[in-house]
């Protein structure tokens, strides 16, 4: 390594290398040269000499002497005149530029196989460049990117492999962190963004209905209400507004999801009724009093109000098995003791494959039957891996109860009936229409009242049943068959669920429907 030297005077030459002393000579430096002319340049004893001149002794005498040295105890320090140096690194060693900490380059001394301390993919090799620094090939390093791990140097870049989808969570509004060692560390909540039911929102971004605000400030995982106002059938409702009918208002210190009845009126059903208004197109057996109820007609007397309809005590259900005891009660049919037929109901939406499951659906068929004021225990007619249909009832009752609708009208003279021994499937009257707890007929084609936009219980979003067909998950004996929508828990369209035909009224005809496709569920009353 050649270098221009600076003169810094006073270093003992021997002929080339400062650093060893040679003979004294006469001016304490070493032998001088002889020279003939005074006050003439002169050829020096020592290629380290600089600006020698001659004597009056006729000797040549340096102005003074190159220093060499490097301070670096790798290297071989040599005076090359005119102001130059060699600093020669010794075998199996470099000397390197590295960062002084200041933003300088300075150069230290590397033994063969050091890396260097900024790249961990640079290595000093002597036998490729003692003065530079030579890529690395294989062996560890750390790229800096957490995401990536076997890291490793590949003719000096340091590479590694990468795994960031292995942290993903597929949500936009989440920080996927690595571990750098193929672990994930977590996927952290952005500050500026709320993750609410599974869906991201940046902070000031209002919900749907304009009642609620992403507000960061306050909460990152739900809403923030937006001042005073009513969540209303998925609609905002500032203070004071009225509701449709006219008599319920915006009040949110009272109620802030359903409206407020306004002072001595009643909203029934969503029409305004003045005190004792009376429901005369169903009977005339309530009347408004908002002293009492002001959403729901209030009972007069000894009457029954089931279904929409009024009834007078000791009337009767159309299956004959319930009749209307208002001691018991007014709202819902009252069980004639030791009397109960086997009643056949439908769930007032229709459904796909994924009703949450069997016992999930037997306790939708329990609250609607309970809801429609129906007696009794009821099971959904659904088959499973856990039960068999016509296990729903057995024994006697299986043989000696009829099978009806909720009109009345006998679908089979007993249980045991509705399930073939043959090939051939049960069917039953055309006359026996099957209605659902509200009171909807599902038979095909059937005119329809409007759909409901919202459903309570489980199951899929309800819809108007645009055929007759029923999911029942059985054979025609009664038994489970092997098309179950995965027992009532997948709404797959790559999953099938057995059905029948109400508008042929067969229970069995060997088809099955994707399960991502909405169907009746019927409901069977399987005890008094």
């Amino acid at each position: 390594m050649a270098a221009a030297c600076g003169d810094s005077g006073n270093t003992t030459p021997d002929g080339g290398n400062p650093k060893e002393a040679g003979p004294i000579a006469p001016d304490g430096f070493g032998p001088l040269r002889d020279c003939t002319e005074v006050g003439k340049p002169c050829a020096a004893h020592t290629t380290c000499a600089i600006n020698a001149t001659c004597g009056n002794d006729l000797k040549c005498h340096p102005a003074s002497y190159q220093n060499c040295d490097d301070g670096l105890d790798c290297t071989t320090d040599t005076c090359l005149g005119q102001g130059k140096c060699e600093n020669t690194p010794k075998d199996g060693t470099c000397a390197l530029p590295v960062d002084d900490g200041n933003g300088k380059s300075i150069l230290k001394c590397f033994a063969k196989g050091d890396n260097s301390p900024e790249r961990s993919c640079a290595v000093c090799d002597p036998d490729r460049d003692k003065l530079a620094w030579s890529s690395a090939n294989g062996g560890p390093c750390d790229d800096g990117n957490a995401c990536t791990k076997d890291d490793y140097c590949d003719n000096g870049t340091c590479k590694g492999t990468d795994y960031r989808a292995q942290c993903d969570d597929n949500i936009s509004c989440t920080d996927d962190v690595c571990d750098g060692k193929g672990g994930c560390v977590g996927n952290q909540l952005r500050s500026d963004s709320c993750l609410i039911q599974g869906t991201c929102y940046k902070d000031g971004e209002q919900d749907a209905t304009g009642c609620n605000v992403c507000d960061t400030s306050k909460s990152q995982n739900q809403w923030t209400a937006l001042g005073s106002f009513c969540l209303i059938a998925a609609k905002c409702y500032k203070p004071g507004d009225k509701s449709p009918s006219g008599c319920g208002v915006c009040d949110p210190t009272k109620n802030d999801k359903d409206w407020t009845a306004l002072p001595n009126v009643c909203e029934i059903d969503g029409v305004c009724y003045q005190p004792n208004d009376v429901n005369t197109a169903e009977g005339g057996c309530g009347t408004c009093d908002p002293a009492v109820d002001g959403r729901n007609w209030t009972i007069k007397g000894n009457d029954c109000y089931i279904g929409k309809k009024c009834y007078k005590p000791s009337d009767k259900d159309p299956t004959g098995c319930a009749e209307c005891k208002p001691a018991t009660s007014k709202t819902a049919w009252t069980a004639i003791a030791g009397c109960w037929a086997i009643v056949v109901a439908a769930l007032n939406e229709a459904r796909d494959g994924n009703l949450g499951g069997v016992a999930a659906a037997d306790t939708l068929c329990q609250q609607q039957a309970t809801a429609a004021g129906r007696p009794g225990q009821w099971k959904a007619f659904l088959g499973s891996s856990t039960r068999t249909v016509k296990s729903l009832i057995t024994g006697t009752d299986a043989t000696t109860r009829k099978v009806v609708t909720t009109q009345g009208l006998e679908m089979f003279p007993n249980w045991n009936a509705a399930f073939a021994t043959t090939s051939t499937s049960t069917t039953w009257p055309t006359s026996a229409l099957v209605y659902t707890f509200s009171g909807r007929v599902i038979e095909e084609d059937e005119p329809q009242p409007a759909c409901p936009t919202t459903a309570s219980g489980l199951g899929s979003e309800p819809t108007c049943f645009y055929d007759a067909d029923f999911w029942h998950g059985m054979n025609q004996d009664g038994t489970t068959s092997t098309n179950t929508c995965n027992n009532w828990t997948s709404n797959a369209s790559t999953v099938t669920g057995s059905s029948g035909e109400g508008d042929f009224q067969q229970m069995f005809n060997n088809e099955s429907n994707s399960c991502d496709e909405t169907q009746a569920v019927l409901c069977v009353q399987v005890g008094p």
